[in-house]
């Protein structure tokens, strides 16, 4: 039998009523049996008391985890959303600076070209010089 509160009202805790059966016989406890099983279940209730304090603040705790989740995802999206509108702006200020690039490239090839060719025909000049000069200089 299990009576809450009762007559021992100033006491707290779940007070058992057994009978006791003082010969030890079968059915029945011993008063330090019972003595010892009190004594059992309060310490089972004393180390099990912490862990629910610490269950009743667990639903609050996901709560708060969970709007903080929320926050950093929002932050992260919108992060996502201005970096995307930079690469994008970027890549429009950049277009028109590579396709001056490729320009500019185009250039320095047509230039390099130009500059084999006047190079080729000074190699060509000099030895047509050095032939007119042996020419004089053998008559």
């Amino acid at each position: 039998d299990r009576e809450e509160g009762g007559k021992d009202e100033g006491k707290k805790g779940i007070r058992l009523k057994m009978s006791l059966n003082k010969g030890g016989g079968q059915g029945g406890m011993s008063a330090s049996d019972l003595e010892n099983l009190t004594k059992a279940v309060q310490r089972l209730v004393q180390s099990t008391a912490p862990l629910g304090k610490c269950m009743d603040y667990v639903q609050e705790d996901l709560t708060q985890m969970t709007k903080e989740g929320e926050r950093w995802g929002n932050h992260f999206r919108s992060n996502i959303d201005a970096f995307l509108e930079a690469k994008k702006r970027t890549e429009e200020d950049l277009t028109p600076l590579r396709s001056q690039l490729r320009d500019l490239e185009d250039q320095v090839e047509e230039m390099k070209e130009r500059i084999r060719g006047t190079k080729t025909n000074i190699v060509k000049n000099d030895e047509r010089i050095r032939n007119l000069l042996r020419g004089v200089v053998s008559n």
